[in-house]
């Protein structure tokens, strides 16, 4: 038992050894809203709308500020409005949550700065209820293949879908939600494309909970967005991911990444469940284009990062 003890942790040492020694770790504190480039003349120093510490006041000298609270109903038009017109945008959890019925498409934004305080907190209306997994239970979908059958099912809504699971989740959602169009499953949060210099703090995003529809993520990052540092904030049940990464330059840090009880998909055995677990959480917390990058590298730095589920901790 010692000597294969002593080869496990000679491997794990060797391991770490050889990542600590990659040309790509710069072998110092990466520093706040930083991006440090391994060639010379293009590092980038983030500012975001001008200021992101936490103590902000509701008016910030020479920058657009705006305080968003929570006025009831549908959130979502009022903070794309005040994204895209303002430097800051301070989101105030003193009024409640705020509730958007759908992903917030933001295209083309540069120098933003997006703050919560007061436990600031933007949720998906849509939300996976008992009532939803008692019917997806009692249909036993969990017991449907996941892998791609050779011809699709075809959805009432003449949608296509390659895996039974999904194809028998989708129809059930969208004939008990009443909703043929399947906009539930764009239950995600904020997406931004061709977006630069973007600070996000202090916020906490909610999904409806996890449920395998091909859904939005909490958060998307694309099309060319560059240099977007996500610092203390935390999301919770994705109905797909929780941060989807399509860009070359994102730093995430100091954030968590949970599932709750939303997201109840055990598996038929513990060990099963246990690996699909695992494998889940991993996809979760951060997923990446399959499209590599023009030198095979994706300046990522992710630092003190947090996982948890309901039933799995990692």
């Amino acid at each position: 038992m010692k000597k294969y003890l002593t080869v496990i942790l000679c491997a794990l040492f060797s391991m770490m050894h050889s990542a600590a020694q990659s040309k790509y770790d710069l072998q110092r504190p990466f520093g706040w809203a930083t991006s440090t480039s391994l060639t010379s003349g293009d590092d980038y120093n983030l500012t975001g709308g001008g200021a992101f510490t936490t103590d902000l006041p509701d008016s910030v000298p020479g920058r657009k500020t705006i305080v968003v609270r929570n006025t009831g109903g549908d959130m979502r038009d009022a903070l794309i409005s005040a994204i895209k017109a303002n430097d800051i945008i301070i989101l105030d959890g003193s009024e409640g949550e705020l509730t958007v019925s759908g992903t917030l498409e933001l295209k083309g934004l540069s120098s933003k700065t997006i703050i919560g305080r007061n436990n600031a907190s933007i949720r998906t209306r849509f939300r996976l209820t008992p009532d939803i997994h008692k019917l997806l239970n009692d249909s036993n979908v969990l017991s449907l293949s996941t892998a791609a059958a050779k011809q699709p099912f075809i959805l009432p809504n003449g949608q296509k879908v390659k895996e039974e699971c999904e194809y028998a989740i989708r129809k059930i959602l969208s004939t008990s939600l009443n909703d043929p169009k399947e906009t539930y499953r764009h239950s995600g949060l904020m997406h931004f494309y061709a977006c630069e210099n973007i600070i996000l703090r202090n916020i906490t995003f909610q999904g409806p909970g996890s449920v395998d529809v091909s859904g939005d993520d909490l958060m998307t990052l694309s099309d060319g967005s560059r240099h977007i540092w996500v610092d203390h904030c935390e999301f919770v049940d994705g109905i797909d991911g929780n941060l989807d990464i399509n860009i070359q330059t994102l730093s995430p840090s100091r954030g968590a990444y949970s599932d709750t009880l939303r997201s109840p998909m055990s598996m038929p055995t513990l060990i099963l469940w246990v690996r699909a677990t695992m494998r889940r959480a991993m996809e979760r917390i951060i997923s990446m284009s399959h499209t590599p990058s023009t030198d095979g590298v994706r300046g990522v730095t992710s630092a003190c990062l947090w996982y948890v589920s309901a039933q799995f901790t990692l």
